[in-house]
């Protein structure tokens, strides 16, 4: 790109922001580029600049976007009048882009319409049970409780020393959910769902813990740096290529039914679109008649 396209796109780009900014009623008809009478509106390239995104990055993806778009209508306009390309293809292979888009957007409309989403925890276990084979641990997983805690707090003696004990009833582990609600940086007391160790690790400095170590005897960890004590209490734990459990296959398995009802109701339905066609006549087919010959 040539230092005096750079600054012509820099400077449309910082234009174009400044309309982006203002987002006016007449957004739409704003124009941001044009190239052969074609034009990019300013609402064009608003929806391609995430709302996240501002300042220099804004700037620097709605130039990207100017620049592809403008290359892409000189692309185009060169190919309209060149000889060499066949404009009947591109009308032809455009026509049956329509149809198969118009096909599958009915066709997932229909889907969405007619497929029952609701699974029982005893579909779930059966199809389990029946491809047990096909869920095998692709990586470390474990029932973990965890609190992260500021070292000088206060209260983080006391809460490191309730954190492993074994609450008698429901008020003592309310009690001390309640406390963690209002000391601890982050806590989670869920003891019941399977989570991958990476995400624990992100969370928690467990480098120099082993995989053998968890599962040997280091069920309840404690590590701590400058400024946080990181506690751990690992329930139970599986290791890649075990079997993967049911509870942590559970979402997987309710996707993979729903996908398996999903072709149900497409097949179906085309096989309905097809029958009723064919009832009214409204199907032709023809087949070419091969000529018979003699020796």
């Amino acid at each position: 790109m040539s230092a005096i396209v750079y600054r012509t796109l820099r400077l449309l780009s910082l234009s174009l922001l400044l309309l982006l900014a203002a987002c006016s009623s007449t957004q739409k008809e704003e124009v941001a580029a044009e190239v052969y009478g074609e034009k990019l509106l300013v609402a064009d390239v608003h929806q391609m600049v995430p709302e996240n995104v501002q300042g220099e990055d804004s700037v620097t993806i709605a130039e990207l976007y100017i620049r592809r778009w403008i290359e892409e209508q000189l692309l185009a306009h060169k190919a309209k009048n060149d000889k060499s390309i066949d404009m009947n293809e591109i009308d032809q292979q455009v026509e049956k882009y329509k149809q198969s888009l118009l096909a599958q957007s009915y066709e997932n409309f229909i889907i969405k319409q007619r497929t029952n989403t609701d699974i029982s925890d005893k579909e779930i276990a059966d199809y389990y049970e029946q491809h047990k084979n096909g869920f095998e641990l692709f990586s470390d997983i474990a029932k973990v409780q965890y609190l992260i805690l500021q070292k000088d707090a206060a209260t983080t003696p006391e809460l490191q020393k309730k954190f492993f004990e074994t609450f008698k009833n429901d008020k003592e582990r309310l009690a001390f959910e309640a406390m963690c609600e209002e000391n601890a940086v982050e806590y989670n007391l869920d003891d019941t769902t399977w989570v991958p160790i990476a995400d624990i690790v992100s969370k928690i400095p467990l480098e120099d813990y082993t995989q053998k170590q968890f599962v040997q005897n280091h069920r309840k960890i404690v590590v701590s740096d400058t400024a946080f004590v990181y506690l751990l209490y690992v329930k139970d734990f599986k290791v890649q290529n075990e079997l993967s459990p049911l509870a942590f296959e559970s979402d997987n398995i309710k996707d993979i039914i729903i996908s398996h009802r999903e072709r149900q109701v497409a097949e179906k339905l085309r096989q309905e679109l097809y029958d009723q066609a064919l009832k009214k006549e409204k199907i032709k087919r023809y087949t070419e008649k091969k000529k018979s010959t003699r020796k």
